[in-house]
């Protein structure tokens, strides 16, 4: 018998896994390539050798390849219905394939698609749970006849119960659509993110902030002096392409969720004190700021109406700008935009160990001691101080925690086996950072807003700050700004910026045990204020009315301002440094004299005076009662 060469389909018999069990899907594979095999050589050799190439072809087959068949005659039977319904289908090799597992009992269930549609639109109603929403419509009779009869559903047996045919075809749809169901953020964070390049960003271009609350809990003596626990919040600042850390603040207060709204205790206040103390610790970005599109956004470019305190972002935008510093405001609108995010979930693991951790979800996941001792700790019965940092230890250690994080390298996209210290340092070596002149500082330091002083002066933050100045401009409308790092002094001038003057605000006086000097303090700052007034009502009878004017020498509204307010704030803190030393040498004296010392900032004068009399006093009596020689 004469023999042909089928080297040619050594190949695909190499690639079975099994050649005496080829699965469906290969045996469709060998015969297809048999079947191409086949016609080539009858082309060849032509179609007066058709029956010897078939003969051979088939001893090859059934030698290499015995899983085809399980005799000579069946594959004979096989290659024959097989090669005909193959070249009747265009030499298609779904032509070839099995179909008796299609045409089986388990594709012949009758069509259930509208009660298919009511189970998963009930699934998704009920978040996915698919065993609820099929269980509650059985219940219901809501689910066709033919179908609850062709199912059979027992609840006492096995209430969460689906048949696996509904599960398999509602499944899909449901995890399709319940992104969507729970929200238009929900749906994009689960769908395709648009990959980074961060190339083109370099160290110190953008500096970006976050706000977190670490899973801590720290304690805090509120303004009763009473012992207070808080995991509080704390406003990082990094640099946005090597997530080296800047500055943060810790604010002790409550965070957490009011509803369905977030409740955050720092305010327009924090984040630019947050802003002026990265300005002063390294300076200003190339390029400017990235924060995320939301409560950043708002507080930073429309102020905190909630506090009665706009701060408007484009005003020290605009000042920053005449200083030859461009910033921009730039906003991520969701976490994959923020790479803080991944830095600030690294740092959390970091902190594991710490002092009075909770967990990311301390409702779920319960860390029992440290639970029970945060109870006690808020019934009275223990310190806090006993297991937990104080604030300022918690601000000590987060220090410490930062400067190790900085200096472990990273192995992610941005930084790819360096640390974030090693990435900023390189950075700053090709182009260092800039900071405002001092003149330019209260750019960052300071609000402004536009207020109308009132009889009862100008009311800021809650807090009312009056003196003569604003008494002569009652009814007037200024521009006040306060000054986040003295907030006890007000820099004001009028809407043309033209004549400056300071404002301290009103202090508080003790309700029921303050002092004749308190209350005189108070009420010269008072009656300085209502001074004008009470000259122009005594002028009410003359028939002219003299206007007084000061003449100012007008310098460019920026430089004046600035030199005005700097002045002011080094003048206020030169009263309080001489205040202060006048309570220490009081301090002193009382513990030479053996006497108490209630010396305060409005009663160290007196209680001076006092001391050096009575010094004087006990010297005279001393040199009387001294014997003479």
């Amino acid at each position: 018998m004469k023999r042909f060469n089928h080297q040619e389909l050594d190949s695909v018999l190499e690639s079975l896994a099994a050649r005496s069990m080829p699965t469906a899907d290969e045996k469709v594979w060998v015969f297809d390539s048999a079947f191409r095999h086949y016609e080539r050589l009858v082309g060849e050799h032509g179609k007066c050798e058709r029956a010897a190439i078939k003969k051979s072809l088939l001893d090859y087959l059934l030698r290499d390849c015995p899983g085809l068949a399980k005799s000579a005659k069946a594959l004979h039977r096989d290659f024959n219905r097989k090669l005909k319904a193959w070249r009747e289908c265009g030499r298609s090799p779904q032509a070839i394939a099995d179909k008796r597992p299609l045409q089986s009992g388990n594709f012949r269930r009758p069509d259930f698609a509208e009660d298919s549609k009511k189970v998963f639109a009930e699934a998704v109603l009920h978040n996915g749970n698919e065993s609820l929403a099929y269980r509650k419509l059985r219940q219901r009779g809501e689910l066709s006849q033919e179908f609850c009869q062709y199912h059979t559903f027992d609840i006492r047996k096995h209430k969460s119960y689906v048949p696996g045919c509904v599960r398999d075809e509602v499944t899909p749809q449901v995890e399709m659509v319940l992104p969507l169901h729970r929200g238009p953020l929900e749906a994009k964070m689960k769908g395709p993110h648009i990959p980074r390049d961060w190339s083109g960003v370099m160290p110190a271009d953008y500096f970006t902030a976050d706000d977190v609350t670490f899973n801590h809990y720290f304690w805090y003596e509120d303004e009763n002096g009473l012992p207070q626990t808080t995991r509080g919040e704390c406003l990082l600042a990094t640099d946005l392409r090597t997530g080296y850390p800047l500055s943060f603040l810790l604010i002790a207060g409550n965070s957490g969720k009011v509803g369905n709204s977030r409740r955050s205790s720092y305010n327009s206040v924090h984040i630019r004190s947050l802003i002026l103390s990265v300005h002063d610790k390294v300076g200003l970005p190339h390029k400017g700021l990235s924060f995320e599109r939301g409560i950043w956004s708002a507080r930073l470019i429309d102020g905190d109406r909630r506090q009665g305190e706009p701060m408007p972002w484009r005003e020290t935008e605009l000042g920053l700008r005449e200083w030859g510093v461009e910033m921009d405001v730039r906003h991520a609108t969701t976490p994959r935009a923020k790479p803080i995010e991944g830095w600030l979930r690294i740092l959390q693991v970091r902190m594991q160990t710490e002092p009075g951790f909770v967990g990311s979800d301390e409702k779920k996941v319960k860390f029992e001691r440290t639970q029970d001792f945060m109870a006690r700790a808020r019934s009275g019965k223990e310190h806090p101080g006993n297991e937990l940092f104080s604030m300022e230890q918690w601000r000590d250690r987060l220090i410490r925690i930062l400067e190790e994080f900085a200096s472990e390298p990273q192995n992610g996209k941005m930084l790819p086996g360096i640390s974030p210290g090693e990435a900023w340092q390189d950075g700053l070596g090709v182009r260092p950072l800039r900071q405002l002149p001092h003149e330019a500082r209260y750019l960052l330091a300071t609000h402004k807003e536009i207020v109308t002083v009132r009889q009862n002066g100008i009311k800021i933050r809650g807090n009312y700050y009056c003196s003569e100045q604003t008494g002569e401009r009652i009814g007037q409308r200024v521009l006040a700004f306060f000054n986040i790092e003295q907030p006890e002094l007000l820099t004001v001038s009028d809407l043309n910026r033209r004549n400056y003057f300071a404002v301290k605000r009103l202090p508080e006086v003790p309700a029921m045990d303050a002092t004749r000097e308190q209350f005189a303090e108070v009420n010269a700052q008072i009656a300085a204020h209502q001074k004008a007034a009470k000259v122009l009502y005594g002028s009410i009878l003359h028939p002219v009315i003299a206007t007084i004017t000061r003449d100012t020498d007008v310098a460019p509204a920026s430089m004046e301002l600035g030199r005005f307010h700097n002045q002011a704030v080094e003048e206020h803190r030169t009263e309080e440094a001489n205040t202060a030393r006048k309570i220490r040498q009081a301090r002193k004296l009382a513990a030479a004299l053996g006497t108490a010392a209630p010396a305060t900032a409005q009663n160290v004068d007196r209680v001076l005076n006092g001391q050096k009399r009575e010094t004087e006093m006990r010297a005279r009596l001393m040199q009387q009662n001294r014997p003479t020689p």
